[in-house]
């Protein structure tokens, strides 16, 4: 796609060249496929924030057809076989380091200067999506197959895994770490958050809160899963996590036509559905 050298880097700077590779994809799209684009009339500048993650690395047999794409066929090496196992999947911790972000906002602020204003950004739309991580530990077919043979570990890990957002949200929301996404973020897997539903009533600038913010879900594995079992070992436990939020958007690559009415059951002002599936 570089033709012209329109995405050529000129920059040398690790740090200066990932903003370069930015800026020039963002006037690549304006200029090739600018198709219901938003642009920011600011360079924003991303808190330095940190989460010690669930504590589960992916183990894969990797198989590749071409080193010059990174797309590749996974074999998951099972990690978690047994309720004992889901012991590895760990509490997250949030830090936020202070110094780090100041050291950042004013490297923005002396290369922009007099070009575009600089905003603080903490983090905006999370994609919680506790089955995509759950398929690299169990295996899919393991996992597949637990729903009928092992149920009670299938709802422990996934219980595990709310868990474990949540206590991540909690500390986005404790440290005043969230931004809100009713703008030109990417909300869900299809388009912007813009909504005039949001952030609400209920809302102060200066310290954003889950209900002011757009949540999502899905379950891409379950494609082939009847609406009742979609409902037992996904949705049902994802509604802690729903019920947080002011909106929410549901839905991925699994079909969601015949599902309608479990969707229908996510306490929200308005439900986002996942279009591409009708």
């Amino acid at each position: 796609m570089n033709v012209g050298d329109e995405l050529t880097l000129r920059c040398e700077g690790e740090w200066a060249r990932v903003q370069e590779l930015i800026l020039r994809q963002e006037l690549y799209q304006w200029d090739h496929m600018p198709g219901d684009m938003v642009v920011n009339p600011w360079i924003e500048c991303p808190l330095t924030i940190h989460s010690t993650d669930f504590g589960i690395i992916e183990d894969t047999d990797i198989a590749t057809t071409d080193d010059a794409y990174d797309i590749v066929s996974r074999r998951f090496k099972i990690q978690i076989a047994c309720l004992e196992d889901l012991e590895k999947i760990q509490l997250p911790e949030v830090i936020h380091n202070e110094e780090a972000t100041s050291y950042r906002y004013q490297a923005f602020c002396d290369v922009f200067d007099g070009i575009l204003p600089i905003k603080k950004m903490g983090q905006t739309h999370i994609w919680f999506t506790p089955w995509d991580y759950l398929i690299r530990w169990l295996g899919v077919e393991n996992a597949m197959m637990a729903l009928s043979e092992e149920p009670d570990l299938v709802h422990a890990a996934v219980d595990r895994m709310v868990d474990a957002w949540m206590i991540e949200l909690d500390q986005f929301v404790e440290q005043n770490l969230l931004s809100l996404d009713c703008r030109n973020v990417r909300v869900g897997s299809v388009g912007y958050g813009y909504t005039s539903e949001l952030p609400g009533d209920d809302f102060d600038p200066g310290y954003i809160k889950p209900h002011n913010m757009c949540g999502c879900s899905n379950s891409q594995i379950f494609s082939s899963v009847s609406p009742k079992m979609h409902w037992e070992f996904a949705i049902e436990h994802d509604m802690r996590w729903l019920e947080r939020w002011g909106l929410n958007y549901y839905g991925c690559c699994e079909h969601l036509h015949n599902k309608i009415d479990i969707l229908k059951r996510i306490p929200c002002k308005v439900n986002l559905f996942n279009r591409a599936s009708n």
